[in-house]
């Protein structure tokens, strides 16, 4: 490729291709190649091929990457109409790589339609890369969707264990609470409360600072961290 002998090049990359399912590659598989050959197709003038392979590798796995890939393939004149078949075959697809492409693409109406329709065991299981950015953008427009969002991300670092993190769980709490209540949903909120209570009773400093969330009084002073140090330093004396 980087001698632009693209003939050349779209033998390799298939070779590579053909040989993926007969071996076992462990870490060492390429995923660029699947990525790569398009590109080639599209410098010999085989444009509709390049577009088919796009869309194959879009509709196996839609994703972010998948998507710029495939329209960067799509005639001009024909973006709109791709962009809505896509969004068809990513609404059934992985749940984070949705809310990461309906961020990019501003999807706001089907992204908060998916998070709705989900359950809170599978928003608890997206990374905080994906569901952060959704959530803040919900905020703004979906205030429901929003608190589901920001409850899971604090459900997952409880649920998780991650005691460091105990602050931004804080914070994701306190943004669920506000927005559950802009919703009118006020029980809903309630019910989570009496869950965390129950669930992490033992978690006593955390309890404390959502004590002070749902008392309308954001947490202040030392850090969650913090806390549990002088608690263990007292404890060790």
């Amino acid at each position: 490729m980087s001698h632009k002998h693209w003939d050349q090049a779209l033998v390799w990359a298939e070779k590579g291709l053909a040989l993926e399912p007969k071996r076992n590659w462990h870490n060492e598989s390429n995923h660029l190649l699947s990525q790569l050959r398009p590109k080639i197709l599209a410098k010999i003038g085989r444009k509709e091929d390049a577009l088919a392979a796009v869309w194959s590798e879009f509709q196996s796995y839609p994703s972010e990457s998948a998507y710029e890939d495939l329209m960067a393939c799509v005639p001009k004149g024909e973006k709109a109409l791709w962009h809505e078949k896509a969004m068809k075959i990513a609404t059934k697809g992985e749940l984070g790589e949705f809310m990461s492409l309906c961020v990019k693409t501003k999807e706001w109406d089907r992204l908060a339609a998916r998070i709705h329709a989900a359950t809170h065991v599978e928003l608890e299981a997206v990374s905080h890369y994906d569901s952060e950015p959704a959530a803040e953008e919900l905020a703004k427009r979906d205030t429901l969707a929003a608190a589901k969002l920001y409850r899971a991300l604090g459900l997952r670092i409880l649920k998780g264990k991650k005691s460091k993190y105990y602050d931004a769980a804080l914070d994701y709490f306190q943004s669920a609470r506000k927005f559950y209540l802009k919703a009118g949903a006020d029980a809903e909120w309630q019910s989570i409360l009496r869950v965390i209570q129950t669930e992490h009773s033992r978690k006593r400093g955390f309890l404390e600072g959502l004590g002070l969330i749902e008392a309308g009084k954001p947490p202040s002073g030392p850090s969650f961290a913090e806390r549990a140090q002088e608690r263990w330093r007292k404890q060790t004396l």
